[in-house]
């Protein structure tokens, strides 16, 4: 995070609107001050002088219209923060994603097999990303047991992308290559590029035999190999 004063992504909102808040406690407090400096120096002269109401309105308009810059910085504040990735943690993966759009849409698209729902009813869900945590989990580890491999202590990250389209482009920028996947496992950044309008479970399924076949091999397999044992974890995940 590259400004470590700031709050949890969670909290942007409820961080804008205190700041917006002391903003204004600030114009006032400011104003108020002007107006015993004033006072003071209109009694050392000539005793107390009230103020004109062209004058009070005159600061309630420069309160007003400080408020409504405070508003704007806000504003610009939250859309800096929401432009990075958010993400959150799984028992082996980080999920990364932009908007609560994605979560919805993958999370709608990621229909279990009975015997992987029946798991997914053990676990605590009280959250879409709660919800999503727990179907990668229950699916990397029916992948490892149609593998029959099961990599010690794995890690990896997945970065969701509204279309195929969105992930292509990342792709493109980071390894200079035009390709047509829907999903892609790079195995050079241990990093799964993943489109929720097209991750469902078969997808999802082939995608996580990459990344179990990478992890338990301390020497990759060719490409062919590769590729030939994700399809069969794609195959037989409802088994």
């Amino acid at each position: 995070m590259p400004f470590s004063f700031l709050p949890e992504k969670n909290n942007i909102l409820s961080f804008c609107v205190r700041v917006r808040s002391y903003l204004r406690n600030i114009c006032v407090f400011t104003s108020m001050l002007q107006v015993t400096h004033k006072s003071c120096q209109v009694e050392l002269t000539s005793g107390y002088h009230k103020k004109s109401p062209v004058k009070r309105r005159l600061n309630r308009v420069r309160r007003s219209r400080i408020g409504n810059i405070a508003g704007v910085i806000c504003i610009l504040l939250c859309s800096v923060i929401g432009a990075e990735a958010q993400e959150f943690t799984t028992s082996y993966a980080v999920v990364q994603y932009d908007n609560i759009k994605q979560l919805q849409r993958l999370n709608n698209n990621l229909f279990l097999s009975r015997e992987m729902s029946f798991e997914l009813r053990k676990r605590e869900i009280i959250t879409v990303q709660n919800e999503i945590a727990a179907k990668v989990d229950i699916i990397i580890e029916k992948a490892q047991k149609v593998s029959a491999m099961r990599p010690p202590n794995f890690h990896f990250t997945i970065r969701l992308f509204s279309s195929a389209k969105d992930a292509q482009t990342a792709l493109f920028k980071r390894y200079n290559k035009k390709v047509k996947y829907i999903s892609f496992y790079s195995r050079r950044d241990n990093l799964l590029y993943l489109s929720v309008r097209d991750a469902d479970l078969h997808v999802v399924a082939h995608e996580f035999g990459h990344v179990v076949v990478e992890h338990y091999f301390n020497r990759a397999p060719p490409v062919q190999m590769h590729e030939v044992m994700a399809q069969y974890v794609e195959t037989h995940i409802t088994d």
